[in-house]
């Protein structure tokens, strides 16, 4: 918009040495979409380091991976493109970022199936199913961390706009 309000915004509600740039609306809207284009690079970040990797036939292999790094000196990117129905829990900290992609088939349709599955992957307790390693709770627990979790999940399809969760009882968990 031509005034840098955005930018104002971010480094007001964000760490500022981690902001490298004012972006204007139209850059952040263009913004994800060219970090996961598996073309480009981008020149700051470096690859992306994904969550999801596909098999031959296109199917997430395996179906739960976590990425943890801490903050460095050197910058970095964790994410993913084609989110469908499936869940992304993402802890950051002051020093670390833990981000987990849970797939829907095999992890929500039975209760017993999430405790199992995915509480065990995240907590590092066997049986262990996905490929990545365990959040550290040494990286998010201090009280100077200000550690922050956000959980990206399906939602109910009731022909209208709606944040109501599809899994609520496990989402409570």
């Amino acid at each position: 918009n031509g005034d840098n309000s955005v930018y104002r915004a971010l480094a007001r509600t964000s760490l500022s040495k981690r902001v490298f740039q004012p972006l204007t609306l139209a850059e952040i809207r263009e913004y994800v979409p060219r970090q996961t284009n598996e073309d480009t690079e981008d020149p700051y970040y470096g690859e992306l380091i994904r969550i999801i990797e596909y098999d031959e036939d296109g199917e997430p292999e395996p179906p739960n991976v976590a990425v943890q790094n801490t903050f460095r000196n050197a910058p970095f990117q964790i994410g993913t493109d084609g989110l469908v129905g499936c869940t992304v829990v993402t802890v950051v900290s002051r020093r670390a970022v833990y981000m987990g992609h849970y797939w829907e088939g095999p992890n929500w349709k039975d209760p017993n199936d999430f405790v199992t599955i995915i509480l065990n992957f995240i907590s590092n307790t066997n049986p262990r199913d996905g490929s990545g390693p365990a959040l550290n709770p040494a990286l998010f627990n201090r009280a100077t961390d200000d550690t922050r979790i956000y959980i990206m999940q399906a939602v109910q399809r009731t022909g209208r706009t709606t944040t109501a969760p599809y899994y609520a009882p496990e989402l409570r968990q």
